[in-house]
């Protein structure tokens, strides 16, 4: 998308898409292939579920709904509606919701488009092994 300087960007998103049985996402301003000078935004949902990524950019989620755990390196925070969590680019995450959260993420600028470094999901343990 290019537009001048200065210009409003309205974007109109689709409906979440169902990623796994645990996890839908919808990119609202999507990250761009090949890099980003700006940042990326979009909603996701865990029920039930754990992901682990890790991303050469920082990530911010933001919960809007539910409680969501995130585990970075030996630390876990246990995060609910309003609360908000950084995590540096080069750092790996665990997001889980035992129940069901309603996240939106923000990723930093990632202007060589480095990709993510690791990724890996599953329902929590009540639901499967992981």
């Amino acid at each position: 998308m290019v537009d001048p300087p200065g210009s409003p960007v309205v974007v109109r998103t689709s409906a979440a898409r169902r990623a796994a049985p645990w996890r839908t996402s919808r990119p609202i301003l999507p990250p761009a292939v090949g890099g980003w000078r700006g940042v990326a935004l979009g909603e996701w949902s865990l029920e039930g579920g754990w992901l682990r990524d890790g991303h050469p950019h920082d990530e911010i989620t933001y919960v809007l709904a539910g409680e969501l755990h995130v585990t970075v390196g030996a630390v876990t925070e246990v995060l609910g509606p309003g609360d908000t969590i950084l995590v540096p680019g080069g750092q790996a995450a665990r997001y889980e919701a035992p129940v069901a959260a309603r996240m939106l993420f923000v990723y930093g600028p990632n202007p060589t488009g480095a990709p993510t470094t690791e990724f890996a999901e599953g329902p929590c343990p009540d639901r499967g092994a992981h």
